[in-house]
């Protein structure tokens, strides 16, 4: 029967040191271990022991070989099963309807700023076409701001003005300048 361990390791240690003999720990953790063994008796020899044992396993128990065909039969029937589950299908599938996405996106945007600018351009255009009616009608216009109606005169312009820029606003942001186009 197996001899049992003389010596228990600090309990905080036990499993790194473990890991120090299967060669798993990293650069920092190994000086760090490496030293709490200089210091440590009942570490170093359970390291000792458990090192033993590492040894006589690893000659006693026969070592593992792949064909020379693994890799490639492991990578054909990875993608066997990709395919049989229709994942990969799925994934062509979902970049093509992304990238159609994307397409519909940009000529849609084109549009609305194309849409938009019409708009604007025709607002801009209204405007200057009813300043100039305003200037051949100063006169009119300084007649009546002199009169009694004054206050009026101005608060209906200063209405106007606000209306107008709602409603440029509204229509730059509705469907009604930018309509949806199934195809163009």
């Amino acid at each position: 029967m197996n001899a049992p361990l003389n010596y228990h390791p600090c309990e905080a240690f036990e499993h790194e040191i473990a890991d120090l003999v299967d060669g798993l720990l990293s650069a920092a953790d190994t000086g760090r271990v490496r030293s709490h063994l200089a210091a440590c008796a009942a570490c170093r020899s359970w390291q000792a022991q458990y090192a033993a044992v590492h040894d006589q396993l690893a000659s006693a128990l026969p070592k593992p070989s792949l064909s020379a065909g693994f890799d490639a039969a492991l990578n054909s029937r990875i993608q066997e099963l990709k395919t049989a589950n229709g994942r990969e299908s799925r994934r062509v599938a979902a970049d093509q309807e992304h990238d159609a996405l994307l397409v519909s996106l940009r000529q849609q945007t084109g549009r609305r700023a194309v849409l938009g600018a019409l708009a604007t351009g025709s607002v801009v255009a209204f405007g200057l076409l009813a300043l100039q009616r305003v200037v051949l009608q100063i006169a009119a216009v300084h007649a009546a701001l002199q009169g009694g109606e004054r206050l009026t005169v101005v608060c209906g312009a200063i209405g106007a003005a606000i209306a107008a820029a709602v409603i440029v606003w509204t229509l730059s942001r509705s469907a009604m300048v930018t309509p949806r186009f199934v195809r163009w």
